[in-house]
């Protein structure tokens, strides 16, 4: 027996012994949630799904109030307009002929199986559930169709948690775009979770990612995530989050369950949030948050060093070394302000200042469009001498190296066999005469 089995198994005993409750020991009484948005397996004679949500609990069928599916192993779904914790579910079945049909199922929460029944055919019946979610499902396990009069849901609405300061994006990419779900959508303020409304992220069928890019590297300590639920929601179900290539935070779940908002506990320092779709299925977002603290301003020594000319290893795709100091710290290849460096080993980059100088920091600003992990295995040297080294299986988006050396060069050397891309490189010291 798998272990679905037994979990089904496990509730339906349960159920043949408390499914004539009303209403839990504590005596607590639930506020009716409304349900919107249903759909069901099949539907026939027009006896369409709304039919269990509207308001009406009229239990002949001719009186046109009933929904009435055309299959067997049929399904009924609705969803709640919020976070929901789901506590009881009032199911109202056909009275005038075919109740029977309604006497083995299974009710599901966000995919979640929440309760089940297998008995003598019923009027109507309360389910105990306790379960957060937003879409409601009832299934049948008999080989014929079924019928619902009325649902009606008791629960409590979820305020979710203030966990911080809200954190901005300002841009986004992703592995590839599919059905025109762009990635800026999953950042454009817009909670709702049916990608009919055109608020919704895409890729193609594959194990994509989605990143977005922070207006400030900032400490970031929860990731909040809306799933789309008009279908496909088990597609995320098993993904990763990862915090300038740091993963933070990972979710798995059963491929038949899922979520409707999910927030993680992600705690790590940088610019980019990446969500990395370990299925080989569309990866889709229908809202992305970032909680935490904008870094405050790092603080550097007041007197930033010019260069006033520079070389490198080599160069392609127009990436000239003079990029690296045009002031510009935009981060994204297609801007062009970074520069770029064929593929082979040890590729160099270095700058010249005006001058000798005392240097006390360096500070790199990394690629972030894409391949940003070719910037984790470098050194940093001023006039010869090696005054700094960085070593990583993640990368940065921005990052300050103490460097305290005195030189009028500053050279940056790859260790990796790939290009080596910089989109910005500034220097801060003290250019007074040595003495």
């Amino acid at each position: 027996m798998t272990m679905s089995s037994k979990m089904i198994l496990s509730l339906l005993l349960a159920a043949l012994v408390f499914n004539r409750a009303t209403q839990p020991a504590d005596g607590a009484v639930y506020q009716q949630i409304q349900l919107f948005e249903c759909k069901q397996s099949s539907t026939h004679n027009d006896a369409k799904c709304v039919r269990a949500i509207d308001g009406n609990t009229n239990q002949d069928y001719h009186a046109g109030s009933c929904t009435h599916t055309a299959t067997p192993q049929s399904w009924w779904q609705a969803r709640a307009e919020r976070l929901t914790h789901f506590k009881q579910i009032r199911i109202y079945n056909r009275m005038d002929c075919c109740s029977e049909r309604l006497d083995y199922f299974s009710i599901y929460i966000d995919g979640h199986l929440s309760a089940a029944y297998r008995g003598e055919p019923f009027s109507h019946n309360t389910f105990n559930v306790d379960r957060v979610g937003e879409v409601l499902r009832i299934q049948s396990h008999r080989d014929s169709a079924f019928s619902l009069c009325e649902v009606q849901v008791f629960g409590e609405v979820v305020s979710l948690p203030a966990i911080g300061e809200r954190l901005a994006f300002d841009s986004c990419s992703q592995s590839s775009t599919s059905a025109e779900g762009v990635c800026d959508r999953a950042i454009d303020g817009s909670t709702k979770q049916d990608y009919s409304y055109k608020s919704c992220s895409h890729t193609n069928q594959e194990r994509g990612w989605w990143q977005g890019h922070l207006t400030k590297t900032s400490e970031v300590t929860h990731v909040r995530i809306y799933n789309r639920l008009d279908c496909c929601s088990e597609r995320l179900s098993d993904f990763a989050v990862l915090i300038d290539g740091h993963e933070c935070a990972s979710y798995r779940s059963e491929p038949s369950s899922f979520f409707s908002v999910l927030t993680l506990p992600c705690e790590g320092a940088g610019q980019t949030i990446k969500i990395v779709n370990r299925r080989p299925t569309s990866l889709t977002l229908c809202e992305v948050q970032a909680f935490g603290k904008v870094k405050e301003d790092i603080s550097l020594p007041s007197k930033q060093l010019r260069f006033n000319s520079c070389s490198q290893s080599s160069t392609t795709s127009g990436g000239d070394c003079k990029r690296a100091f045009d002031g510009i710290r935009k981060q994204d290849y297609h801007a062009g302000s970074c520069t770029h460096t064929e593929s082979a080993h040890n590729n160099w980059w270095q700058g010249q200042m005006r001058q000798a100088a005392f240097v006390t920091q360096v500070r790199i600003y990394n690629r972030l469009d894409c391949c940003s992990d070719r910037l984790n295995d470098f050194s940093i040297s001023v006039g010869g001498h090696e005054c700094a080294s960085y070593r990583s299986d993640g990368y940065f988006s921005a990052r300050t190296f103490e460097c305290h050396a005195y030189g009028q060069v500053v050279h940056i050397d790859s260790h990796k066999a790939v290009p080596l891309t910089l989109c910005e490189v500034e220097v801060f010291g003290s250019d007074q005469p040595r003495k």
